[in-house]
C-alpha cells in the first residue's frame, strides 16, 4: 500500500487544502515541536502525502529543523509523511489521526558517501555511534579507512519528547547503489 492510499477508498477533492510542503523543488520540515498534518501538506481525508522526484532530478532540497537548534539539509528523491499510527495501535480514523512520521528518502553512489554525510550529521541526528560503524563503517573523517560497514540496516537515533529518529540504508538502484531512509517517528509519549 502506498502512504495515502487507504486499500482502495479515495478520498474526494477537499475544499480545503493543507500547505504544499515542497515549493520550488525546497522543503522544510519542522521538528522544533510536533508537527501538524497541515504543516506536512497534508489534505483533508487522507493518511498520508508523498512527494517524489524521477531518478536523475535535482531531487528535494530538503532542511530538516530539529529540537535543540540543530540542523540538516538532505537531497531528497523522496519524502512522505502518514497518520497510520502503529501497527499495534492504529488511530480510530487515520484520516483525522496527526501525522505518525515523516521518511526522507535519499541516494548515495556509495555506502561511504552514506557514511560521510551520517556521520557529519551524527550529533544533530543523535545516532547511536556503535550502529551508526556497524551499518556504514568506520568514521571516514576521523583518519580510518572507508567502507567497512554492512552497507544495510537500521541507526537508532535521537528520542526526545515525541521525536524518535532512525536511519536505515538499504541498497538502493544500478546508479545510486546506496538508499538512506532518514525516519521521523512522532508519539505523544515522552522518552
Amino acid at each position: 500500500m502506498t502512504i495515502g492510499e487507504d486499500n482502495g477508498d479515495r478520498a474526494q477533492p477537499a475544499t480545503a487544502t493543507a500547505s504544499p510542503l515542497v515549493s520550488d523543488g525546497q522543503a522544510t520540515l519542522d521538528l522544533r515541536t510536533r508537527p501538524t498534518r497541515e504543516s506536512l501538506g497534508m489534505l483533508p481525508g487522507e493518511n498520508g502525502h508523498f512527494e517524489d522526484r524521477p531518478e536523475g532530478s535535482d531531487g528535494i532540497r530538503t532542511t530538516v529543523l530539529l529540537p535543540g537548534g540543530q540542523s540538516v539539509e538532505l537531497l531528497a528523491f523522496s519524502l512522505g509523511s502518514e497518520s497510520l499510527g502503529s501497527p499495534l495501535s492504529p488511530p480510530p480514523d487515520s484520516k483525522t489521526a496527526p501525522p505518525s512520521s515523516t521518511v526522507v528518502n535519499v541516494n548515495y553512489p556509495s555506502v561511504s558517501a552514506a557514511a560521510e554525510q551520517l556521520y557529519a550529521y551524527r550529533e544533530a541526528l543523535g545516532l547511536d555511534e556503535t550502529g551508526l560503524a556497524s551499518v556504514a563503517g568506520p568514521d571516514p573523517g576521523g583518519g580510518g579507512a572507508a567502507g567497512g560497514g554492512s552497507g544495510f540496516g537500521v541507526i537508532q537515533g535521537l528520542r526526545e519528547g515525541f521525536l524518535h529518529i532512525e536511519v536505515e540504508l538499504r541498497p538502493g538502484t544500478e546508479s545510486n547503489p546506496v538508499t538512506a531512509n532518514y525516519l521521523f517517528r512522532y508519539s505523544d509519549q515522552a522518552s
